[in-house]
């Protein structure tokens, strides 16, 4: 920590190319730089609502730290990640672009967060995605306890008072529900 890097991010998307290749050659890196760069350059990608619209197949975009690509096989990247999924088209825009901002704020909650991903399906799904166990186990707090916090953090940026918000763990066999972090009534 502590160069410059480590103030940057990168976006990415995952491409509609032909299923039979692998997750490596779906993504495509779209832009690097400064929170305020990135925030321009989603700001010029458009709104999710109207991605949707525009997109045939389902489209992946992702904002991750630097050092971080989406997917598992990075050494960055843990096997859990924190999911909101949205019935309805009428808050992705607000849920994305304040979670896009929580992210590139830089509070310390979010020091184990190594990305944000917005899967555009029938409905919507955001996910922190955490970075890995080596990081993990070098923090002060337990493992638990810091998705909690994440998961606060992220319902106070977000304006919820209930609800709840997905923690996944990913297996060899796919996810499986870790728990549901229950974000009930505000601090």
């Amino acid at each position: 920590m502590g160069n410059e890097d480590d103030k940057k991010f990168t976006v990415w998307r995952f491409t509609d190319k032909p299923l039979r290749l692998s997750w490596v050659d779906h993504l495509e890196e779209l832009y690097t730089g400064s929170p305020d760069g990135v925030l321009d350059f989603c700001g010029q990608l458009g709104p999710p609502s109207k991605l949707k619209s525009e997109t045939s197949l389902h489209r992946d975009f992702c904002v991750f730290r630097y050092d971080a690509v989406p997917m598992w096989e990075d050494a960055h990247i843990s096997n859990m990640k924190l999911r909101l999924t949205l019935q309805g088209d009428a808050e992705i825009d607000a849920v994305w672009w304040r979670s896009l901002m929580l992210l590139l704020s830089a509070k310390s909650d979010l020091a184990m967060v190594s990305g944000l991903c917005l899967q555009i399906r029938k409905k919507f799904t955001v996910s922190f995605w955490l970075y890995g166990e080596h990081v993990m186990k070098a923090a002060e707090k337990p493992e638990k306890q810091i998705i909690l916090d994440i998961a606060q953090c992220w319902k106070m940026a977000l304006g919820i008072s209930d609800g709840a918000i997905e923690v996944s763990r990913r297996s060899p066999r796919g996810y499986r529900k870790a728990f549901t972090a229950l974000v009930w009534r505000s601090v």
